[in-house]
């Protein structure tokens, strides 16, 4: 696991300014789905049962090669970033060290992935946060992990 090149330049007033502020609160849980992923098929699973579900395709930022943009860019819509990244997880602790900035959750896959199998499980998320409102602002979750 190591932090993206693009992202070791970023200082703490850059992330103060991009993880700032007032975060949009969403009625369902939604979902950012980072390029490494097979974000388009699972994107029209997740849309098929009526959540919010964006890729960094349609935001223009597949090529992103900062890691810090796009989970900007995922808090920017109120989404929790899903992710094969481990990348993440150490831009996770970074700015849980920094105060007065959030984000809207990261989720990372590790393993073999099949699409059915992670759509199954980010729609048991959100069809559980339906009746039981769940935040998973400034959380990290992790599967597949052993």
């Amino acid at each position: 696991m190591a932090l993206n090149p693009a992202d070791r330049a970023f200082s703490d007033g850059d992330l103060r300014r991009m993880f700032g502020g007032e975060m949009p609160r969403r009625e369902s849980l939604a979902f950012y789905l980072d390029a490494n992923l097979m974000a388009e098929a699972l994107a029209a699973d997740i849309r098929d049962f009526g959540f919010p579900a964006i890729t960094a395709a349609n935001r223009d930022l597949a090529l992103e090669v900062s890691d810090y943009a796009v989970l900007s860019d995922a808090r920017t819509l109120g989404c929790v970033l899903v992710t094969r990244d481990r990348g993440f997880e150490l831009i996770h602790i970074r700015l849980g060290r920094l105060s007065g900035v959030s984000h809207a959750g990261i989720m990372i896959f590790a393993g073999r992935l099949d699409v059915e199998e992670v759509s199954d499980r980010l729609l048991w998320l959100a069809e559980k946060s339906v009746d039981y409102p769940i935040s998973y602002q400034n959380q990290l979750l992790k599967f597949g992990f052993k």
